[in-house]
């Protein structure tokens, strides 16, 4: 079988077997942006745009959910950064802003700073 497979490119098979109404799809690979470019992945919101909440990044593609639900939105964003909430919980929880920067200091506490890039 792996002669016969090394006898057309992946998008040529793809092409001939889908033709036959054989369910295949080629492989992407690492050099390639086949999935988050690919039309169906956008139809199906499998590659969303997605403007990141924590001033990291700007706006970016990423992939989207699997499974949809009925009458549910998808909710699409990006995972904190280290630390990014670290000073409000600690302000919360009744530590001065000096305290804080004091433990910074001692690295007993710390966090990302921004991209000045994309900080409002």
């Amino acid at each position: 079988m792996s002669v016969l497979f090394a006898s057309r490119t992946a998008t040529e098979w793809e092409d001939l077997l889908t033709g036959e109404d054989v369910a295949c799809v080629r492989v992407a690979d690492d050099s390639e942006e086949f999935f988050l470019d690919d039309s169906h992945s956008k139809d199906n919101d499998l590659a969303v745009d997605v403007e990141d909440e924590s001033p990291r990044f700007g706006k970016y593609v990423r992939n989207g959910g699997i499974v949809h639900f009925a009458g549910m939105a998808g909710r699409y964003m990006t995972a904190p950064y280290p630390g990014q909430h670290t000073r409000a919980i600690m302000g919360e929880v009744g530590y001065s802003d000096e305290q804080i920067d004091d433990y910074r200091e001692r690295h007993i506490v710390d966090w990302e700073e921004v991209n000045p890039i994309f900080a409002s």
